[in-house]
């Protein structure tokens, strides 16, 4: 039935092509029949079970909606916690509990540790940068580097400064309807502005406009995010409208993003003090001019570019998401508000300054951030991994090369570890004492040698926003929208995000 389906759209597609693109579209399917060698071949071997799917397709055709809830049940009611989804021309390998998941990427982290190549980001990072980047000394050297100048306890203070500034740009909008999706993208950007560039900006100065507008369309405009998914999959559909389309739109907004952050890097090194290193370019730069050894060949402009982007995308994109989330959260579930509120004011008063060592304090604060990251799991496949060489796998072989990923949204909906996981529950991180349960269960961050080195500022971030807000603010529903029946409706794309939503804020 589906592929029947899938047929009927194909040929419908068809018909609106021109000659030039049929003939095109011709020979992506001849492509994808030489495929059929490869799939046939994946199958063989002591691989985890899986479906086989369709020939050519594989199991594309069950996935084009929600394929983490999808592979999270094959998981749970056929397969196991290990199951092998062939996708076109390549089988990737899908862990879905804790254990599988700390057994590959903890335990066997470096042998897992690469990225699978992924035609849609190579074009824009060649093997550049941080995220997409190939293990290999390079890679670990360019993150050593990282980790020592993204220290979230240099950055802390950064972080209390930027929520100051942007609680007293709240007080303009009391008693309005307001959509804060903007201005929480400013408070997270000027923020990573601060690290990497040594600057914060005006909300409204064009060239931080400039800088946000990029970000948010850093993984694609938000109407393309379908085109994306599948090009991502099949890379080949960039040849094809509206494909080439979303891509060129794609392409575009990053070439511009890296013009710009060129001119911002080309005026750090004119400037440069090597007696006044402020941010991770003046870092950088220190590092490309008086590095040790035979690193410092490694440091190279092409490589800081990319690297900044990465830093721009992960810090602004993944901390503004979850924060909307949170807010959505609370609108649903306003008696978090006041207790929220009540640890805040216990802590702090009306004026005191919200820092990170305030959490212990905080138990319900806490527990909410936790359970808010559990039940909307902002990346529910997380970054994919890459078999370095071959392994087995809970007595599987996995073959290098081998694309592997983490299915989040199955770790963080597990009954067997969050009764009722589908309900928003932040006491289920609560204890019988009333302290805070932090649970090793919850990966946002992912774990092993490629965790998110920037999950330290992000929980800054968080904390420091939302007890700030509260301390200042209550939250409300704007009367007269109409909500989604459900939190959990939003566009899914690279991560899952809320659709915009308005909010009404009344002073304390």
């Amino acid at each position: 039935m589906c592929l029947s389906v899938f047929l009927a759209i194909i040929t419908l597609f068809v018909i609106q092509l021109n000659e030039a693109q049929k003939h095109v579209f011709l020979g992506l399917i001849i492509i994808q029949l030489f495929s059929l060698r490869f799939y046939m071949w994946s199958r063989k071997g002591n691989l985890p079970p899986g479906p086989r799917g369709y020939p050519i397709l594989g199991a594309m055709p069950y996935l084009v909606v929600h394929p983490e809830k999808v592979i999270t049940k094959w998981s749970r009611e056929i397969y196991g916690p290990i199951l092998s989804v062939p996708l076109l021309n390549r089988t990737i390998i899908y862990l879905n509990t804790y254990e599988a998941i700390t057994e590959a990427f903890s335990k066997q982290g470096l042998k897992l540790a690469g990225r699978p190549y992924m035609f849609l980001f190579q074009q824009i990072s060649s093997d550049l940068g941080i995220t997409m980047k190939t293990y290999s000394e390079h890679f670990k050297v360019q993150r050593q580097f990282g980790m020592r100048s993204l220290k979230p306890s240099r950055i802390e203070s950064l972080v209390i400064q930027e929520s100051r500034y942007f609680i007293d740009q709240l007080h303009d909008q009391v008693g309005k309807v307001y959509d804060m999706k903007t201005d929480v993208y400013n408070f997270t950007a000027n923020i990573i502005c601060s690290v990497v560039l040594g600057k914060r900006f005006d909300y409204d100065d064009p060239a931080f406009k400039l800088i946000l507008e990029s970000s948010e369309k850093a993984l694609g405009e938000p109407e393309d995010a379908n085109l994306m998914m599948a090009m991502i999959l099949i890379p080949q559909l960039r040849f094809l409208p509206p494909f080439h389309g979303a891509n060129q739109r794609f392409l575009q907004n990053q070439h511009r993003i890296l013009r710009m952050l060129l001119g911002i890097i080309e005026e750090h090194q004119k400037n440069f003090d090597p007696n006044n290193v402020e941010d991770f370019i003046d870092a950088y730069i220190y590092e490309q001019k008086f590095g040790i050894g035979k690193n410092t060949k490694l440091f190279e402009n092409d490589q800081l570019k990319v690297y900044v982007r990465d830093l721009f995308i992960a810090g602004v994109e993944t901390t503004s998401n979850t924060i909307q989330w949170s807010i959505l959260a609370l609108l649903y579930n306003p008696k978090y508000m006041d207790l929220m509120y009540n640890e805040v004011y216990e802590a702090l008063g009306s004026d005191g300054v919200p820092c990170m060592k305030d959490r212990e304090k905080m138990p319900v604060t806490c527990a909410f951030i936790q359970e808010i990251m559990r039940f909307r799991t902002l990346t529910p496949g997380a970054a994919p991994h890459s078999a370095m060489e071959d392994i087995k796998l809970n007595g599987y072989d996995i073959p290098s090369g081998t694309m592997v990923v983490a299915n989040l949204w199955a770790l963080h909906n597990d009954p067997d570890t969050w009764p009722e996981p589908e309900k928003f529950n932040p006491h289920r991180h609560i204890d019988s004492d009333g302290k805070f349960i932090h649970s090793p269960k919850i990966l946002p961050f992912s774990i092993g040698p490629r965790y998110c080195m920037g999950e330290g500022i992000a929980k800054a971030e968080i904390f420091i926003f939302l007890t700030s807000l509260l301390q200042k603010f209550t939250v409300s529903r704007d009367p007269n929208a109409v909500y989604p029946e459900e939190i959990e409706q939003g566009i899914v794309s690279a991560m899952s995000c809320p659709h915009r939503y308005n909010i009404i804020l009344t002073a304390r």
